[in-house]
């Protein structure tokens, strides 16, 4: 595995991307120079590199006077764990639908995928307004909505697997052996299908941090009082043509984040692919 990820100019290019923001994430307690909700209002506005009473700001402060870089910091740490949590309960809830869905099929196939039709039926921003505009801003509202409604795509992906892994032999073995369903399930079929997972998982994480900002540029994310990329967008939006860093940090730090998920997730759809090794 080592000698093939070296010998792949974007996944070295991604991990050192993501490793970038984990560092700055999990270090921006440390790192920040100061507390992301202090109000300044005498300095509002100043660009970046700027000295206000001794203090420097690397990437200047907002309409309130609230320091950028220590906003940017903290805004990375909540926008990586709501990305990775969001993953993980769709990741858990789709990965079990599909594995039971696809293994029993019948009317219990049926109902499922039939519930997962009428929720593709519904534009996913749509969805996610309505439930917010309703649950309210939240840290854990928002999580849980992004990993709830995303279930589907794991759901259908692992069950396509699970249909064609359930008539191999070694399977059908199993089962004439009296091996119990929960057993073929966890030993014989989720570790065929865990590859496949791993990559729509990967590829869910940028997908999941672009929808949390969309969702803190409209006002329905996290909320005002916490700061995430999201929401430094959607509070400089009335500042672009005279504070253009307001809007060109948090958007640079989506584009990476973004970025190194996407260059790590191409590697990964090829590396388990064993139709490529």
């Amino acid at each position: 595995m080592s000698a093939r990820f070296r010998r792949s100019p974007g996944a070295v290019v991604g991990v050192c991307l993501l490793l970038v923001i984990a560092v700055m994430a999990a270090g921006a307690s440390w790192l920040a120079p100061e507390s992301p909700t202090a109000i300044h209002v005498q300095d509002r506005l100043l660009p970046p590199l700027s000295v206000q009473e001794g203090m420097r700001h690397w990437l200047g402060t907002d309409a309130l006077g609230r320091d950028v870089l220590s906003r940017f910091l903290v805004g990375a740490r909540i926008s990586l764990f709501v990305g990775l949590s969001a993953v993980a309960i769709g990741g858990s809830l789709g990965t079990g639908i599909g594995l039971v869905s696809g293994y029993y099929g019948g009317w219990l196939d049926r109902v499922m995928m039939r519930l997962g039709d009428v929720q593709l039926a519904f534009p996913f921003i749509l969805l996610a307004l309505a439930v917010m505009a309703v649950l309210g801003p939240g840290l854990a509202n928002i999580i849980g909505v992004l990993g709830v409604t995303s279930w589907i795509t794991y759901a259908r992906v692992v069950r396509s697997e699970v249909l064609s892994v359930r008539e191999r032999e070694f399977v059908q073995a199993a089962r004439a052996l009296g091996a119990a369903t929960p057993r073929i399930l966890a030993v014989h079929a989720f570790p065929n299908v865990i590859g496949t997972v791993v990559v729509v998982a990967t590829f869910s994480v940028a997908g999941t941090i672009l929808s949390e900002a969309g969702l803190s540029f409209l006002g329905l994310g996290v909320g005002a009082g916490t700061p995430t990329w999201g929401q430094m967008l959607a509070d400089a939006r009335d500042y672009l043509t005279n504070a253009w860093w307001l809007t060109t940090f948090p958007g640079a730090g989506i584009l990476v984040t973004v970025l190194g998920v996407n260059l790590i997730g191409d590697w990964l759809r090829d590396y388990l692919d064993p139709r490529l090794r």
